[in-house]
């Protein structure tokens, strides 16, 4: 193998591996995301029926006050104000969307390098570095414009969950 040819491949690899880390950090973080979300959802669910199954089961006599139908239901409200204020849904779905264009973007990566080194072993000259280097520069700011526009996504919305907490003065 020549040297050029070596140092494309140690290049494609380098890029290769930078989006596939990318991906499984995506797809990592949304499994923890996706449990807390569900879990947390879940328990609104099943507090919110409790809640409003009480006054029946108060009436028919099972025990318990009225009074615990308010405490579980305002504890099912709890739990989703949990998962809004935390994000943990809304992350979950970004980061399932960012997994997929980082996805996408590798694999039309590796159509198009192969596409290269096909044209490179079948002509005569071999193509132009440049050509290469091109791929390498757009799957790179691909990847960084991907994780920098979810990165605002993240920023923006933490801040409207301050700006939900704790209002500007006059606006309460």
């Amino acid at each position: 193998m020549t040297r050029r040819r070596t140092l494309l491949r140690r290049m494609y690899l380098e890029a290769e591996e930078r989006a596939i880390e990318a991906y499984t950090w995506y797809i990592r973080d949304r499994v923890r995301k996706r449990v807390s979300s569900k879990a947390l959802r879940g328990a609104a669910i099943v507090l919110a029926a409790a809640g409003g199954l009480q006054p029946l089961a108060s009436a028919a006599g099972a025990g318990g006050g009225l009074g615990w139908g308010y405490v579980l239901l305002a504890s099912g409200g709890v739990c989703v104000a949990f998962d809004h204020f935390l994000g943990l849904s809304s992350r979950w779905m970004r980061d399932m969307v960012c997994a997929q264009e980082i996805q996408s973007r590798l694999h039309a990566f590796q159509l198009d390098w192969a596409v290269l080194n096909a044209r490179d072993a079948a002509e005569q000259r071999p193509v132009p570095v440049e050509e290469y280097l091109e791929l390498l520069r757009v799957l790179i700011t691909d990847l960084s414009a991907t994780i920098i526009g979810e990165t605002g996504e993240w920023v923006a919305e933490f801040r409207s969950g301050l700006a939900q907490l704790n209002p500007p003065p006059g606006q309460k």
